[in-house]
């Protein structure tokens, strides 16, 4: 069996462009593993058994399969939550963390993470995912992966396990959780939602710029750990007012992206600061009028 030889790091980036923290620990690379019933191997993570690039190749029919990895943190950690944090794992998983169950999740098409701060030593530490990802089972989400063993027609190979980034982030107990946007263009406004656990009687302040030039700078006192502000755009800019051909808009010809900067701070301390951006776009539907 042909397997690919990869020097890391690969797919080092940090894996979640649009809420971005300074300080992370990529857990990409190789990682023990092993089919059920079967011995150790090892496995290039993020790619799945099945496919060339995880140095395994194999698209044998298996509905479990089991991760494991060590790792050391950093010192300067301690003190903080960490957050385990995956791109997706198809389809059911476990993970323990030195031999503690810290945590699953269902469904293989969207990102989890786990805080692991309990089970950790501050020594080597093991993280172990037992996945379950059941081959012929027609009613879970699947997309084009066939339930058969060989592809056929629209049908691709089956995706097993993880199939996208594994990192490690350190995070204050009050920290930035979420940001979403939510652009109207004809008003020139951004409505940003945000939840920010154990945040009441924070600040969040919003920094938003447009190719360095800022744009608008708002702080919000926390009364609750969920809320909404929306920003005015163009507020005392009177020849902003043409915004839709200002070059403000995202198309995919000029895909404009306004830059945030999130800065949570309690007693003049900043406990979070996370980098984001966002588009103003809109999508409409209209009458057709009779030709």
């Amino acid at each position: 069996m042909e397997t690919v030889k990869q020097t890391p790091p690969f797919r080092s980036e940090y894996p979640r462009p649009q809420f971005v923290r300074k300080q992370w620990m990529t857990l990409n690379g190789s990682w023990d593993f092993r089919f059920a019933g079967d011995p150790w191997q090892t496995i290039e993570v993020p790619f799945v058994f099945q496919s060339r690039m995880s140095g395994i190749d194999d698209n044998r029919m298996c509905d479990d399969v089991v991760y494991r990895r060590r790792f050391c943190l950093p010192a300067d950690w301690q003190g903080r939550k960490i957050l385990l944090h995956f791109g997706a794992v198809d389809y059911a998983c476990r993970v323990y963390v030195n031999g503690q169950c810290v945590g699953g999740h269902i469904g293989g098409n969207i990102g989890f993470a786990l805080d692991i701060t309990s089970a950790l030593t501050w020594q080597e530490e093991e993280v172990c995912v037992e996945v379950h990802d059941p081959c012929t089972d027609e009613t879970i989400p699947r997309g084009k992966q066939y339930w058969l063993a060989h592809p056929d027609s629209i049908w691709y190979r089956r995706t097993t396990g993880i199939w996208q980034s594994v990192w490690l982030e350190p995070v204050a107990e009050s920290c930035i959780e979420s940001l979403r946007y939510t652009a109207d263009i004809d008003r020139g406004t951004v409505e940003i939602a945000y939840y920010c656990p154990h945040g009441a009687g924070a600040e969040l302040n919003l920094g938003i710029t447009l190719r360095g030039e800022p744009v608008a700078n708002l702080g919000v006192l926390l009364q609750e750990d969920r809320g909404r502000v929306t920003v005015d755009l163009m507020a005392g800019h009177i020849f902003r007012q043409g915004v839709h051909h200002a070059g403000w808009c995202w198309t995919p010809e000029c895909p404009t992206l306004f830059d945030v900067t999130a800065t949570l701070s309690r007693d003049g301390q900043v406990t979070d600061r996370v980098e984001s951006y966002f588009g103003m776009r809109k999508i409409e539907t209209r009458e057709v009028g009779s030709t």
